[in-house]
Parts: C-alpha cells; structure tokens; sequence
C-alpha cells in the first residue's frame, strides 16, 4: 500500500512575496496624493518648486505604475501556473512514472543549487528558492524524497520546456524493502 508524501495544493506562503509590488504600489500613489497636498500651490507654474513637483509627479507614477505591473505580472503567472496544473491533475492530463530513486542530489541549505534525482532516466529537478507550483520541497525542510532507493510513485506534467512538474508522490514502503 502506497503513502501520499505529496498532492498539488495552493501554496499561500508566496502570498506575502505576491503581495510586495502591490504594496510598494500602493505607497508610491499615495506618498503622490499625501507631497501634493502638504505641498499647495505647487502644481502652480508660477511656484520655484513647480519643476521639482512634476518631477516628483512623473517619478512616482511611474514607479508606482511599474510595480504595480509587477504584481499583475507575478500574480497572474503563479495562479495560472497553479491552475493549469490542477485542471491537469483533475482531469487526469499528466504521465505516471514509478520507481527507485536514483542520483539524487540534495539541496544544501546554504547553496543556491537545486534537488534533483532520477526514477526509470526521468529526470526531476526544484528549488524552493523559486516561487512555482507542484512539487518543491527540499530535504533539509523535511521534504518527501530523502534518498536513492527510495521507492516512489509520482504523477507529473511535462512543460514544453522539459521541465517535469511534480503534482503528486507515493511511496511504496513494501517494494523499498525488497530492494534493499
């Protein structure tokens, strides 16, 4: 009998990463708002400070406008990435693959390196430095795959890239057992 170490699930620890561009956003328009209205009479040609107005103006709406792009941009592509992946992982749409783990490299915890390992020359490889759907838990955060040997069913999407998602892992204690 098979134990589910992982299924596809949203990840709302990148809520606050998602969050930051908006929230820069929103400080850029309203530090606008608050330098106009402590400065009156400003936006008047007339006033010395008038160029130094519409320089602060076009300065901070355009930073303000940028990160606010920024958020649109990683948002929609983290929620269409997760999306897609569970439409995939619902309607059945992905390759099964089981096997021992083979190669695997763990992630230090201090290195900006990736954890990667093989099952049957399939070849996986995340990173929790990376802000992604599916499967991306290292070893030293207790992740689900510890060592070559191990016994493991993954269910996974195949990007036009090559890159191989992993949306869900079993492990077969039984057959572990006999391999060894």
């Amino acid at each position: 009998m098979a134990e589910t170490l992982y299924t596809l699930h949203f990840n709302y620890s990148y809520i606050p990463i998602l969050l930051i561009p908006l929230i820069v956003s929103i400080g850029f328009f309203t530090f606008n708002r608050w330098y106009t209205r402590q400065n009156s009479g400003v936006n008047e040609p007339r006033n010395k400070l008038h160029k130094k107005y519409i320089a602060n103006n076009i300065l901070t709406k355009a930073v303000g406008l940028i990160t606010f792009i920024l958020f649109i941009y990683t948002s929609a592509g983290y929620l269409i990435d997760y999306f897609d992946l569970k439409e995939k992982y619902e309607t059945d749409n992905y390759k099964t693959i089981s096997g021992y783990v083979e190669r695997f490299h763990a992630l230090k915890k201090e290195g900006h390196d990736s954890e990667h390992f093989y099952i049957d020359d399939i070849y996986f490889e995340y990173s929790n430095r990376e802000m992604m759907s599916g499967y991306n838990i290292p070893l030293y955060k207790n992740g689900a795959i510890k060592i070559n040997g191990q016994y493991l069913i993954i269910k996974y999407v195949t990007y036009e890239n090559g890159e191989n998602v992993i949306i869900e892992i079993k492990e077969d204690k039984i057959k572990e057992m006999k391999n060894e």
